[in-house]
């Protein structure tokens, strides 16, 4: 898998990705337009794979003959949700090709893209999109939703398995709507105005970080009244994502 440089994914950039599309940064105004509901929805069904699959449907197919990709693609309600999550997340226009049983990449005269999602580059896309958005290979849970067709599917995708609020951390109070509120109320420089144009992984960056600063703040203190150990003054600039 292509692994996105943190320069890349602390910008607010498009980014051209293998070769086939563009992926843009999703921004919390992005989220709060689609509601939070539809975005882990979008999230859900480019997380799945192969094996959730079989898990949660109780399907018998076989990883190393089949990809998720062949099992989305070819059931209608799926393959159309698929395409709407892609769309979401990418630049340029995407539609299914029966022709070429893969989604068409379609730009215009700015980003001047023609590629191709198919059964060998798909997971590459999909993991490039779940990168930019703060997720990891088990950090997603499922969402109700209310779109009647596709119900019991989105909530079979991911049954079983820890909320994605907890996933992060275990700390299910670490979610989008209270990351905003915490930052807001601690953070200074943002306001309900003016944090929308965060991404989503800033907003996750911001978070943890700004959370390792108020408990340094706070240790640094007692230190300096009595502590008499060595203090680890490189605490303030770990990266959060190697933890």
């Amino acid at each position: 898998m292509s692994k996105l440089d943190q320069l890349q994914l602390i910008s607010n950039d498009n980014i051209f990705y293998n070769g086939t599309c563009t992926l843009r940064h999703t921004t919390l105004d992005d989220v709060k337009r689609i509601g939070l509901s539809k975005y882990n929805e979008y999230l859900n069904i480019l997380h799945l794979d192969v094996e959730t699959f079989n898990d949660q449907f109780g399907s018998k197919f076989d990883s190393e003959n089949i990809s998720i990709f062949d099992i989305l693609s070819n059931t209608g309600a799926m393959r159309d949700f698929l395409c709407e999550a892609l769309s979401f997340f990418i630049v340029e226009n995407v539609f299914y090709e029966p022709k070429y049983s893969a989604f068409k990449v379609d730009g215009d005269k700015t980003t001047n893209v023609l590629g191709i999602i198919n059964r060998n580059n798909y997971s590459e896309i999909a993991n490039g999109i779940l990168q930019l958005n703060f997720i990891k290979d088990d950090e997603i849970a499922p969402e109700e939703t209310k779109n009647s067709k596709l119900k019991n599917i989105l909530k079979k995708f991911k049954k079983g398995r820890a909320k994605l609020a907890k996933s992060k951390t275990g700390d299910s109070n670490i979610n989008i709507p209270n990351m905003i509120s915490s930052i807001v109320a601690y953070g200074n420089n943002y306001n309900y105005e003016n944090i929308w144009s965060l991404t989503v992984y800033q907003l996750y960056d911001l978070f943890f970080r700004l959370n390792v600063k108020t408990q340094l703040d706070i240790t640094g203190l007692r230190w300096a009244a009595w502590g008499k150990d060595e203090f680890d003054f490189s605490v303030w600039y770990k990266d959060p994502t190697k933890k």
